[in-house]
């Protein structure tokens, strides 16, 4: 407040913030909640889910028939009970009804949401682009659509974002230990509700060791023998909260299957179920959940691998039906612009962390490292000719080369980013070509142990592929690389979702998009954070003043440095609105030029005057791109550009609202929204 009374402009620009936060989630809320028992049918996995929430309510989960481990009449015993329980609390509510089948997984998409803006905060991100990261989380139909069906994946997502927020504050806030366990209870949560709910924990986990209190070496402890053990002591807390606390609620979760009958000894005898416990019955559910977890192989229709969710290519349709001529429509696709873009935010913050913290060298190796193992994913084999004086040949370098080559180079790549940073860091280290010959050798033979440890797993039939585990412990060594030697939360956003991400493309069952429900916040808060960065990118000042006149005196008061500032959030407002109102209610004209882009060009059934309109169409849309991202000329507009787009990404959501809150459309709107073939 100042002296006269008067509410301060920082005041008063919290409070418009506030305000608009409040608006956001007011309207998250009500798309979560509108028209909630449309459809009235079960959809989609709510037949396994919802059923098996009514099968608990009635107590109908002891030993029945052949199988004394089922859990009697559920469908879904190969996941978790706390999701069902979830679903089983909205149905004691509101009874058996699809409100009540869907009552709790709306609150928790909505929760999801309200934890954006904090989460963000916390992360470095300034007010105003926490708030753009609520608005692009927001819009994101994933999650509207998530929170309407019975289904276990909005929980997991809930409880690892809650998860993240906790540990933040227990960073944050004075390293309280109740934050920290009330982080490893909602980890253990969400792996209660579904086994990669452990990502959780790893994502806790890499915040603490980025958070982490860095101590100096005093003079007289040379070898950091007394800093080692106060490192030691201080991770006894987290390590007991985050790792051996939620495997505890985990086994909690099964409180009524144990007292249900499946419970055949004293509570007190935990041999495993091969010795035959009191726990049999359990540890061979558990068995059966493994195997079934890893090895589900069935086709499915809209099935698709981890390297392909990020970019929106085969969307999961939940419910679909024509009645008098009008589509009624449910299906969990992401915002294709939000998505999108995303991939492209997530390689700008990960260059900025690597720039930061590595020399060129090394980043050159980091960057090549990651495009072999992509190479490697989406590589159905390569064809070369080659011509001989002997005749021509044909040479194909097939799928499994590339996964070798990237296997090798990944690890190699490792070592040899280690070395750099080790020689620059001590000065007297010399690396030359013994030292490269040396680390690539050490790394055929680390290599060869693995496969060999592998092949010892396979043969005890535990369908675990040690290489493809220590990938992905390479993998997080790579991502959690930039935040390891100094505290850049900036970094965080990117590699929340590269642990969250990346484990699933080592997936050996059948995958689908939904499962970037945990990873789909996160993302949002990546783009917000990359448009913040490249809006004030050196042209911050200039952005300052782009809308002031030269200042008459040396000093300017408060008063009119806020009416400076509200005329460019005015600015910045009227450029959300045009482009989302827009976008809005010219998407027919919109969606009739995707169309004939995505479809009438591909398949040739577009006229020549009208392809030469599109051509021209596109070429300007990418020449306004690229002036927009690198003018220097118009940096001082770049805020006003940002916010443009994400009025783009809201409009694109309104776009969408039809086919994700089952609101009938006609058949032209229906086919004007479905870019590319994959996306029906």
């Amino acid at each position: 407040m100042t002296t006269s009374g008067t509410p301060a402009p920082a005041s008063r620009a919290a409070r418009a913030i506030l305000l608009a936060v409040a608006l956001v989630l007011i309207v998250s809320a009500s798309l979560r909640f509108y028209r909630l028992g449309a459809p009235s049918d079960l959809i989609f996995d709510e037949v396994y889910y919802a059923k098996d929430a009514k099968t608990i309510l009635d107590g109908k989960i002891g030993p029945m028939g052949y199988y004394k481990w089922e859990p009697g009449k559920e469908i879904s015993w190969p996941h978790p009970e706390m999701g069902k329980f979830a679903i089983a609390a909205g149905i004691a509510v509101a009874h058996n009804t699809p409100v009540g089948r869907r009552l709790t997984p709306a609150i928790a998409g909505f929760l999801i949401i309200a934890l954006v803006y904090p989460i963000a905060r916390r992360l470095d991100l300034s007010p105003e682009w926490s708030l753009a990261a609520l608005v692009l989380a927001a819009a994101d139909p994933l999650g509207i659509a998530q929170s309407r069906i019975a289904t276990l994946d909005v929980f997991v997502a809930f409880w690892t974002v809650l998860c993240v927020y906790l540990t933040l504050r227990y960073v944050q806030e004075g390293r309280r230990r109740r934050w920290l366990a009330l982080a490893g209870l909602s980890a253990g949560m969400a792996l209660g509700t579904k086994w990669s709910g452990a990502l959780a924990s790893l994502a806790a986990l890499a915040l603490l060791i980025a958070l982490r209190e860095r101590r100096q070496r005093p003079d007289d402890d040379p070898w950091m023998l007394d800093t080692i053990a106060a490192d030691v002591r201080a991770s006894i807390w987290p390590v007991v909260l985050l790792v051996v606390l939620p495997p505890l609620v985990y086994f909690a979760s099964y409180t009524q299957y144990f007292a249900s009958g499946h419970l055949s000894g004293p509570w007190w005898d935990f041999r495993p179920w091969w010795m035959h416990s009191a726990y049999d019955q359990w540890w061979e559910l558990q068995r059966q959940m493994w195997y079934f977890n890893l090895h589900l192989s069935a086709p499915h229709t809209y099935a698709s691998k981890a390297g392909t969710w990020i970019f929106d290519a085969r969307p999961v349709w939940y419910y679909f039906q024509d009645f008098a001529g009008k589509y009624h429509g449910i299906v969990a696709i992401g915002n294709p612009i939000l998505w999108w873009s995303s991939v492209a935010a997530l390689v700008v913050m990960t260059s900025l962390a690597l720039r930061r913290v590595m020399s060129t060298a090394a980043r050159v190796l980091w960057w090549t490292a990651v495009a072999i193992v992509f190479t490697s994913y989406y590589s159905h084999g390569i064809h070369i000719h080659l011509a001989t004086f002997g005749g021509a040949h044909d040479l194909e370098l097939s799928r499994r080369f590339f996964f070798w080559i990237s296997v090798y180079w990944t690890y190699v790549a490792l070592g040899l980013i280690a070395l750099l940073e080790l020689a620059r860091r001590r000065s007297r280290l010399r690396i030359d070509a013994a030292t490269i010959a040396a680390t690539v050798a050490a790394t055929a033979l680390l290599l060869g142990l693995s496969l060999i440890v592998s092949g010892v797993l396979h043969r005890q039939a535990l369908a675990v592929s040690a290489l493809a585990a220590l990938r992905i412990v390479a993998l997080a060594v790579v991502a959690l690389w930039p935040v390891a030697k100094r505290r850049m939360l900036f970094a965080l956003p990117a590699v929340l979702v590269a642990l969250l991400y990346l484990p699933w493309f080592k997936t050996s069952r059948t995958s689908f998009l939904y499962y970037m429900t945990p990873v789909a916040p996160f993302m949002a808060i990546v783009v917000a954070q990359a448009l913040g960065r490249w809006s004030s990118a050196r042209g911050a000042e200039a952005e300052d003043n782009v809308d002031d006149e030269p200042p008459a005196k040396d000093e300017v008061d408060a008063g009119e440095a806020f009416l400076a500032d509200r005329r460019r959030i005015t600015m910045k407002v009227a450029a959300f609105l045009a482009l989302a109102i827009a976008t809005a209610l010219l998407w027919y004209v919109i969606a009739h030029g995707a169309n004939r882009v995505f479809w009438a060009v591909p398949y040739k059934r577009l006229a020549p005057g009208a392809a030469y309109v599109t051509a021209v169409w596109g070429i300007a849309v990418v020449v306004v791109g690229v002036a927009v991202l690198f003018s220097r000329r118009l940096q001082p507009l770049r805020a006003y550009f940002a916010w443009g787009y994400i009025g783009l990404v809201v409009g694109i959501a309104i776009a969408f609202l039809p086919v994700i809150i089952d609101i009938a459309s006609k058949p032209a709107d229906y086919y004007h929204l479905m870019w590319f073939r994959s996306w029906i």
